[in-house]
Order: C-alpha cells, then sequence, then structure tokens
C-alpha cells in the first residue's frame, strides 16, 4: 500500500529541499572531485525528480484528481439541492400567497353573504312586523265593529224600550209588547236607519 498523503507529502518536501540546498552550493568552491560528487549528486536528484514526477503522475495524480472530482461532484449536488431548495421554498412562498389570497376572497364572500343573508333577515324582521301589525289592526278593526255593532243593538234596543215606555204612557193602556216590536222593527227598517 502506498503511504498516506501526509507522510508522501512530506517525504516530497524533503526531497525538494535537498534538491534546492544541492543547487544553492557555491559553484567556486567545487573542487575536481567535488565535481564529480556534485555531478553524481546532481544526477540522483534529476533521476530523483523524474521519479517522483512518474510516481506524482501515475500513483498519487488519480486519486488527487479522483478526489477533487468526487470533491467538485458533491459541491455541485450540493448546490443543485440548494438551488432546488429554494425553488420549492419560492414555489411554496406562491402557493402560500395563492392560499392567502384565496383565503381572503372567502373571507370577503362569507362578509357579503353574511350581510346579504343579515338584510334579507332584516326585511323579513320588518315584513314580519308589518303583517303582524296588519293582522292587529286588523283584529282591532273587527272588535272595533263589532262593538259597534253591539252597541248599535244596545242603542236600538233602548230607543225600542223608550219608545215603548213612550207610547205606553200616551196611550195610557196595556200594549202588547211584543206587537209593538215587530211595528217598531218595521218602522226602523222601512226608514233604513244607518248607524
Amino acid at each position: 500500500m502506498i503511504l498516506g498523503i501526509d507522510s508522501t507529502l512530506a517525504e516530497i518536501g524533503k526531497f525538494v529541499n535537498s534538491c534546492l540546498a544541492m543547487l544553492g552550493m557555491d559553484f567556486a568552491a567545487i573542487t575536481g572531485s567535488d565535481w564529480a560528487t556534485w555531478g553524481l549528486d546532481f544526477a540522483f536528484q534529476i533521476i530523483a525528480t523524474i521519479i517522483l514526477f512518474l510516481l506524482v503522475r501515475f500513483k498519487l495524480w488519480k486519486p488527487i484528481t479522483n478526489m477533487l472530482e468526487a470533491r467538485k461532484v458533491k459541491i455541485d449536488s450540493e448546490l443543485n439541492e440548494a438551488q432546488k431548495a429554494n425553488a420549492d421554498a419560492q414555489a411554496l412562498k406562491k402557493e402560500l400567497e395563492k392560499q392567502l389570497a384565496d383565503a381572503q376572497e372567502e373571507v370577503k364572500r362569507i362578509i357579503k353573504s353574511a350581510e346579504m343573508d343579515g338584510n334579507a333577515r332584516k326585511e323579513e324582521i320588518i315584513d314580519e312586523a308589518k303583517a303582524e301589525a296588519k293582522r292587529r289592526l286588523e283584529n282591532n278593526e273587527a272588535e272595533i265593529a263589532k262593538e259597534i255593532s253591539s252597541k248599535q243593538q244596545e242603542i236600538k234596543n233602548t230607543i225600542v224600550s223608550v219608545a215603548f215606555e213612550a207610547a205606553s204612557k200616551i196611550l195610557e193602556h196595556e200594549v202588547d209588547k211584543d206587537k209593538y216590536l215587530e211595528l217598531v222593527n218595521q218602522i226602523i227598517e222601512g226608514a233604513n236607519i244607518k248607524w
């Protein structure tokens, strides 16, 4: 198994530092035998760099790019989810606004219906009150007519009685009351007396 990414990166860092240290040498101070050592070290460093490049290219490049690609896919997925959640929130907001508008319309309709029902009930109560007043008026008129008829009969009876008494006193003898009443009624009916 390949070393972990942290340890691999640490090793790469050490290698690069050692290569850079070699390049930072004072070339004037190098003697003949040092040149051979330096050349050999330089060749090893070039070979190590190439090996390092090949190692990174063929062993680490793919895992790193896969990791970066997986991270990109995850970020894209989260971004898509966030956009979808935002779109869902906007749709929900529009739906709630529509429901609110519908509820307001329903409230207006209910209020209008209640006003119409109230007005209809008011008219119904007024009509009932008028009908009751008319019925009472008709009952009062009937009672008044009955009372008038009763009083007319009383007056008629009083007139007959007074006339009989007057006739009795005038004639000073006894008169048949039934015949007299019949005669007075015929006279009253013949005269069409209106009360």
